[in-house]
């Protein structure tokens, strides 16, 4: 109280600073946080452009070659698909990926090779959100999914009725079950090795094949 000697007057409480303390909680000044959002926006730019040239390439190869490039194998597995019978020779996964297109009147061959360039911009796509949650860098994991978008057997093999692209998603996606966890728990373990059987024969050995091509 005034009057009183030796007692210093009350101090005005100072404003408190919303940027003291815990700094990992806080929020940037106003002007900072523009540039913030835009930057994670620019380090995906690699991985735009090489998406956007995987899917003019494949739209390129798919008008080029309509409906779609068959091969040998290509008739077995649309014959399986169209009498709805599992193949000696070759498994059923494929086959069961092609009955719908046959059945269902979804549009036939050019549909399937759509569907399948689709699966490789898909892949390509897993790969770079895959590395990214490794902590891989933006433009280095664009750079890994260049060969996928960019390769012409690539294009090829999606532009024919073969197996060949539904192996390599569910290969990929057995990588995804093992590799998106630490740990990816027992269950992903015992599952992920087997997802892509249905779609490729194991390799099989036998005297005849072990003795082609030698004299007698």
């Amino acid at each position: 109280m005034p009057g009183q000697a030796g007692q210093r007057p009350d101090r005005q409480p100072e404003p408190e600073n919303p940027y003291d303390g815990d700094r990992s909680s806080s929020f940037p000044p106003r002007a900072a946080r523009p540039r913030g959002l835009h930057r994670p926006l620019l380090a995906h730019l690699p991985f735009a452009v090489l998406l956007l040239a995987g899917a003019v390439l494949r739209l390129m190869t798919w008008g080029a070659y309509r409906p779609a490039l068959l091969f040998p194998d290509s008739r077995i597995y649309l014959l399986g698909a169209a009498n709805e019978q599992l193949m000696a020779t070759r498994p059923g996964g494929y086959s069961a990926f092609l009955w719908p297109f046959l059945h269902l009147h979804l549009g036939g061959l050019p549909s399937i090779t759509l569907v399948q360039h689709l699966l490789g911009l898909a892949m390509a796509a897993a790969i770079y959100l895959l590395l990214l949650r490794l902590r891989v860098w933006p433009w280095l994991a664009a750079l890994a999914t260049a060969p996928l978008l960019l390769d012409s057997m690539q294009l090829s093999l999606e532009q024919y009725v073969k197996s060949d692209v539904l192996f390599e998603a569910l290969l990929l996606g057995a990588c995804l079950l093992l590799l998106w966890r630490r740990r990816p728990g027992a269950p992903l373990l015992l599952a992920a090795p087997g997802s892509a059987s249905p779609s490729r024969s194991p390799p099989t050995w036998s005297p005849s094949t072990s003795s082609m091509g030698r004299s007698p």
